[in-house]
């Protein structure tokens, strides 16, 4: 009976707990180019209200199809890759249509208000990727052979590329290594499909621009592997490995100076990552690690909004798992870089 009893005060707890699973936000955009009331949704990453960081974004085209599909791989690869703003817009049919040397109310919509919009309501970094898939993806390429270019990256998964629009134009361009960054993909979608992308490939194919074929996919299941494949080829290593996390808390922090400088935008050691390395330097006892651990603590306390809170749970694991000795340590760390926190008083 008891066993029942508590088994039915977990239930109740959390099924008065229990909440709608938020992906994104729903906005409406009122467009002049487009004559009408857009919707778009934007999904902020993790801690976004909690710093002042600025953010990478995607923009996500086929958005009320796609997006759940980029969200889920975005959130596998977490770690592996930025933290990202995603803006998943609601688009399909002729409106995504290349249009030969003019820029329909689409693109004008696109540029001009919605990418305008987004800088002006987020703290957005100096770096976009351009993302679509079947027909959108045709768009995405489009936008890519142009001139002009309004995005840092551009994606393609299974363009549309069975009408020769996207061949004819690659052709007329003399030096496709001047355009930023391209990875297209292609599922096992028969001949006519793979002809026109073995013909593109050819042209574009460079340590830049990467292609995949994922003969083991149909149109709509590359999703996946195709957003995997085109983050990890264009941000590769952006994880620290573990010889750089162990070589000291310099090269730690210079691995992620250098994806700033590389990238273009501020990029920060993810504060898991030094929580758990401080937790490393702590459970050693001698003066390298006494050092370290110096550095690690200063950083967590000093740039991260929950670092000192973060410090004090580690404080708590060693003090619930027998490392008393540890925990006292680690805490005088603490209060000599924050002697005002409470719990240094």
């Amino acid at each position: 009976m008891r066993n029942l009893l508590l088994f039915l005060v977990i239930t109740v707890c959390h099924t008065g707990m229990a909440s709608d699973l938020q992906l994104a936000t729903k906005q409406t955009i009122e467009s002049e180019e487009l004559q009408e009331i857009r919707d778009i949704y934007v999904r902020l990453p993790k801690g976004y209200d909690f710093t002042s960081q600025e953010y990478p974004v995607i923009y996500l085209l086929h958005g009320q199809w796609d997006l759940l599909a980029a969200a889920s791989t975005i959130n596998l690869l977490d770690g592996q890759i930025p933290n990202f703003i995603l803006v998943a817009i609601n688009s399909s049919g002729p409106e995504l249509r290349p249009q030969k040397d003019q820029h329909s109310s689409f693109d004008n919509f696109l540029l001009k208000e919605l990418k305008p919009y987004i800088e002006a309501q987020y703290r957005v970094a100096d770096y976009s990727i351009l993302s679509g898939h079947s027909n959108s993806g045709r768009f995405v390429l489009n936008q890519w052979l142009r001139t002009t270019h309004s995005f840092s990256t551009y994606f393609a998964f299974s363009p549309s590329l069975d009408d020769g629009f996207i061949v004819e134009q690659a052709l007329k361009v003399d030096n496709l290594s001047d355009r930023p960054p391209l990875k297209v993909t292609m599922a096992n979608e028969g001949e006519h499909m793979s002809a026109p992308f073995k013909r593109l490939t050819s042209l574009v194919e460079s340590d830049k621009h990467r292609s995949a074929l994922f003969e083991n996919e149909s149109h709509n299941s590359t999703k996946h592997p195709s957003l995997k494949f085109a983050l990890t080829t264009t941000f590769p290593e952006w994880e620290a490995s573990y010889e750089v996390k162990t070589a000291g808390f310099d090269t730690h922090i210079k691995h992620f100076n250098d994806l700033s400088e590389k990238f273009g935008f501020k990029v920060n050691a993810p504060t898991n990552s030094l929580v758990r390395l401080t937790a490393y330097y702590a459970m050693q006892d001698n003066d390298n690690a006494s050092a370290e651990l110096n550095k690690y603590v200063k950083h967590l306390s000093t740039t991260k909004p929950d670092g000192i809170e973060s410090l004090f749970e580690i404080v708590d694991y060693f003090s619930n798992n027998e490392m008393g000795s540890t925990a006292t340590s680690l805490t005088t760390v603490i209060c000599q870089q924050s002697p005002a926190h409470i719990k240094c008083q």
